[in-house]
C-alpha cells in the first residue's frame, strides 16, 4: 500500500502517515480516514508525523490538497511532514496560509527524529503550562 497510517508508540500519543512512491490522491485520501478512524478511538490530542519520501503525484490538484487537508481529524494537535522537498514545502506552506489549520500547529522537519525531539519538546512546554 502506497499510504499507511498507523500509531506510532504504545500510548497512542503519536501517529504515522507514511507514503512510498508511487501514491495518489485516492490513496492519501483512504490513510487519512483511517488516521481519522484509529484517532477516534482516543480521547487525548494525536501529534501526527507525516512522511513522505516518494514525492508528490505528478497531478497536483489544489482542489484535492485543499478537500484532503480539511478532512483531518479535530484532533490532531501538531503536525511534522518530514522528507518534503522545496516545492512542496512551498505549496502547503501556501495552503496553510489559506487554509488555515485550526488548533493544529505545523511544522517541517528533516527527519523522523528531528520530528520525534521537536513534538517532545512541545509536549514537554505543554505540561510546565497545565
Amino acid at each position: 500500500m502506497p499510504v499507511v497510517s498507523q500509531w506510532a508508540n504504545t500510548e497512542k500519543t503519536i501517529i504515522y502517515l507514511l507514503y512510498e512512491k508511487p501514491w495518489d490522491w485516492e490513496a492519501f485520501a483512504a490513510a487519512v480516514a483511517q488516521i481519522n478512524t484509529l484517532i477516534d478511538t482516543v480521547s487525548h490530542p494525536v501529534d501526527m508525523i507525516i512522511v513522505i519520501h516518494g514525492g508528490v503525484p505528478l497531478n497536483l490538484s489544489a482542489w484535492r490538497m485543499r478537500g484532503i487537508i480539511r478532512d483531518f481529524h479535530h484532533n490532531i494537535r501538531s503536525t511534522a511532514l518530514v522528507g518534503a522537498n522545496d516545492f512542496l514545502r512551498q505549496t502547503i506552506t501556501a495552503f496553510m496560509r489559506v487554509l488555515g489549520r485550526g488548533n493544529s500547529a505545523f511544522f517541517f522537519a528533516a527527519t523522523l527524529e528531528d520530528a520525534l525531539t521537536e513534538l517532545a519538546k512541545r509536549a514537554a512546554v505543554l505540561r510546565v503550562a497545565v
